[in-house]
């Protein structure tokens, strides 16, 4: 099944299975990309590798949302996982297809890796305004080193 053939509903659905309840980002130092892990209320973590350019969308996609939908920016609690050395493996954990679809309080990602299995998380406002402002920080961050990995 193609993640963009599933109806909205269906996302909804699927994605009350992994509610978000923190999540770390771990930057590569070269700029190729950043090591995105997230965390689930029932205690699962789940590794992705995310390369630079789709970082830099998701977080350019999140600020705007943020400001049209007026998402809070109350600070949400983070509980963060530990990234560890498997979690660079980017062989298999490479973001593959994505969908996001967002609402007023919270937002569905759907992501696949390199073995074309999906995951649907939902995530709320406040983490994911939280996550897109780690995104933006790694941006620019690695700009002001002179890399153009991010742009």
């Amino acid at each position: 099944m193609d993640i963009k053939s599933i109806s909205q509903g269906e996302l909804a659905r699927l994605s009350e299975a992994n509610p978000v309840v923190g999540f770390m980002i771990g930057a590569d130092e070269r700029g190729i990309g950043c090591v995105l892990k997230l965390k689930t209320a029932a205690d699962h973590d789940f590794s992705y590798f995310m390369q630079a350019d789709d970082a830099f969308r998701l977080s350019v996609r999140l600020r705007r949302t943020a400001r049209k939908l007026r998402w809070p920016s109350d600070p949400y609690p983070n509980v963060m996982p530990e990234i560890t050395a498997s979690d660079w493996d980017i062989r298999t954990s490479l973001i593959g297809l994505n969908r996001i679809e967002i609402f007023s309080d919270w937002m569905i990602w759907a992501i696949s890796d390199q073995t074309l299995l999906f995951r649907v998380f939902r995530m709320p406002t406040g983490l994911a305004l939280e996550m897109s402002q780690v995104l933006w920080d790694l941006y620019k961050t690695t700009a002001q080193r002179g890399s153009t990995s991010l742009h």
